[in-house]
């Protein structure tokens, strides 16, 4: 049987070099999302509309405690097995929350002609109260020329002519 190092020559040694720590922390997410959609046509026309609300609440607990005063046993980390230095500990805890609206509309004409109405509202709690709503308003037209232009919708060499333009606003 042979004497660990830190008792040899009968005395112990109470101040090997290391230090201990223990954390512990779990954060938990909650989603919730709703999104209602209505279609209808009326003759050449088209018509949707969607309507949404998205929650996120997020919840965190972190506990921290720690020495760095040294080891009574070396290779044994445990936070009670420090030299008399006083340990060291920290709680964090913070809930935080998202909620959102957003919608869209969308018109369109004859299948070939659209437009697309796109709006969301955001409300951060970790943010000023004055501040804490961001606005993203969105429009888009669309003119599908290959199924609008008899010319083109015969053509052999234009399969799809499509112009855009869109305008958005984002964070």
């Amino acid at each position: 049987f042979s004497r660990p190092e830190y008792l040899r020559g009968g005395k112990a040694n109470f101040n090997v070099p290391g230090g201990v720590s223990d954390d512990m922390s779990y954060t938990t997410q909650l989603t919730g999302d709703l999104m209602i959609t209505y279609k209808k046509n009326i003759q050449d026309w088209s018509f949707e509309v969607m309507a949404g609300q998205h929650l996120r609440n997020n919840t965190y607990k972190g506990i921290s405690v720690g020495s760095n005063g040294g080891l009574v046993v070396p290779d044994l980390f445990n936070v009670s097995n420090r030299v008399a230095a006083n340990p060291t500990g920290s709680e964090g805890n913070s809930i935080t929350r998202q909620v959102g609206v957003y919608g869209k509309g969308k018109i369109g004409y004859k299948n070939w002609l659209f437009m697309d109405l796109t709006a969301r509202n955001d409300w951060r709690s970790v943010l000023d109260p004055e501040h804490w709503s961001f606005f993203y308003p969105a429009v888009d037209v669309s003119f599908i020329a290959s199924d609008a232009i008899p010319a083109l919708r015969e053509s052999k060499v234009i399969d799809m002519l499509k112009i855009r333009a869109g305008w958005s606003k984002v964070g």
